[in-house]
């Protein structure tokens, strides 16, 4: 049966988001300065649970120009595999027995497969060009094992916060 479940109920999945992605940016200090943010349906506290029980949120990384990995001459942000495989390697780093941490098409999803099934979705976002820019993959069909990382612009900027 699907239904809305309230911050109550979520407060297990948002406190497991707080802590690994404050594990995250210890690990990568370093090289990535960020902040990030609930956005979408958890932010809105419209969330549902799924026919087979589970529900998702949603965060954005904003990278900051503080990251060594940023060029302040040319103004962007290094070469966005590295960025992408550099966040995945923390994330895996810092998952417990019964969690997964998944590369997809635009974010990197935490799935938490215990009494109350969850997902974590964590998208990586340059605020600094304009209009800002997300970490995508992009396979080629005549390489389709080969993970391909581009900067693609956000379609509508005004709107990714929501």
């Amino acid at each position: 049966m699907i239904r809305r479940i309230y911050r109550k109920e979520q407060k297990c999945a948002r406190s497991r988001a707080h802590k690994i992605l404050n594990d995250v940016n210890k690990d990568l200090k370093g090289e990535y300065r960020f902040y990030w943010r609930l956005v979408g349906s958890g932010a809105w506290g419209t969330m549902i649970k799924d026919a087979s029980g589970e529900y998702d949120l949603d965060y954005q990384i904003l990278l900051s120009s503080k990251s060594s990995a940023y060029n302040k001459n040319t103004k962007s942000f290094s070469l966005p595999a590295t960025i992408n495989n550099d966040f995945v390697r923390a994330f895996t780093g810092h998952k417990t027995d019964h969690e997964t941490v998944e590369n997809s098409t635009t974010a990197i999803t935490l799935s938490n497969n215990e009494l109350q099934p969850f997902h974590i979705d964590f998208v990586i976002i340059n605020p600094m060009a304009n209009p800002n820019q997300i970490i995508r993959r992009n396979n080629k069909i005549e390489s389709i094992s080969v993970n391909e990382f581009t900067w693609n612009e956000l379609p509508k900027r005004h709107e990714t916060y929501d």
